[in-house]
């Protein structure tokens, strides 16, 4: 049974979409992989546990959507997979600032 977060082909498509030209893309994008980046957001801040003294995952995850907004803007990732390196990497920067 496909997991209900489990939507890389929808993902890929909208990279895709980013990809020709379609600004609307990247609203989707962030939509679709909400899930998955809330995801992240939570396991980072419980292997940080200072960190989770002052943020929330939800403070943690709208720092993300805006850095990946921005991203996004500069760079379409190729991949569902590069998609989520990138956004785990500016997760690690949210967390050092």
């Amino acid at each position: 049974m496909k997991h209900l977060t489990d939507n890389s082909a929808e993902i890929n498509h909208c990279l895709r979409r980013l990809w020709n030209g379609d600004v609307t893309a990247r609203q989707d994008l962030i939509r679709l992989s909400q899930a998955r980046l809330l995801r992240l957001a939570e396991t980072m801040l419980r292997e940080f546990p200072r960190v989770r003294r002052w943020e929330d995952s939800d403070d943690v995850f709208q720092i993300l959507v805006i850095r990946r907004c921005r991203t996004l803007d500069r760079c379409v990732p190729d991949s569902t997979a590069v998609f989520f390196q990138i956004a785990a990497r500016e997760l690690c920067q949210t967390r050092a600032q």
